[in-house]
């Protein structure tokens, strides 16, 4: 582990996807901070991403089988794995690498994906007769604007890296925690039917 730790990382931006061992889901992200033995991996998906994965960046002709070390909000340590056999066992000797995917399907199923999810989250609450419609219809009028911010935020931040000073980078991230913070407020007024939280 300390090994891993002195190795000399470079900072990248690149394009990636990712997905499970059986290649039912795909995940979109960017490669950051990229070593001999391993990446971190930048993804609003990190949260659901497996513990082995296989990883195709769109620069390289080959997938990596890695396993993911560790994972936050928005962000995975990706632990790159030569040998699969060495994690899986006799699976993993079986294993047979697979062939680079279609990308740009990758891409469409993706994007189908995601705004599933977001008509599902603006869907309106099923709340009672009492609750006060002024302050409803405000909050659903505020969700798919918010949404928007904190997705262009999301996007903005990925990228940010390669142009934007750390100062500014900052800003960003605040801007972005921000839009999150008020996203999810505006999502539990409305689960609350409008009302705000008692204490």
């Amino acid at each position: 582990m300390e090994e891993r730790r002195k190795q000399r990382r470079i900072r990248v931006a690149r394009k990636a996807y990712l997905s499970d061992l059986d290649r039912r889901f795909y995940f979109f992200g960017f490669v950051r901070d990229a070593s001999r033995t391993g990446c971190r991996i930048y993804t609003t998906e990190a949260l659901d991403l497996p513990d082995q994965i296989w990883l195709y960046p769109v620069d390289l002709n080959v997938p990596l089988f890695g396993v993911v070390a560790w994972r936050r909000r928005h962000m995975a340590g990706v632990r790159i794995i030569p040998d699969p056999a060495s994690v899986l066992g006799a699976e993993g000797s079986r294993m047979v690498v697979p062939p680079m995917p279609d990308f740009e399907e990758i891409e469409q199923n993706i994007t189908a994906r995601t705004m599933a999810q977001r008509e599902a989250r603006r869907q309106p609450a099923v709340v009672d007769d009492s609750r006060p419609d002024r302050l409803a219809r405000l909050m659903r009028g505020l969700r798919s604007p918010i949404n928007a911010i904190t997705g262009a935020l999301t996007l903005l931040a990925a990228r940010a890296i390669t142009f934007l000073p750390p100062k500014y980078r900052a800003l960003l991230s605040m801007a972005g925690h921000s839009a999150r913070h008020v996203e999810t407020a505006v999502g539990a007024a409305l689960d609350t039917g409008g009302r705000p939280r008692k204490g």
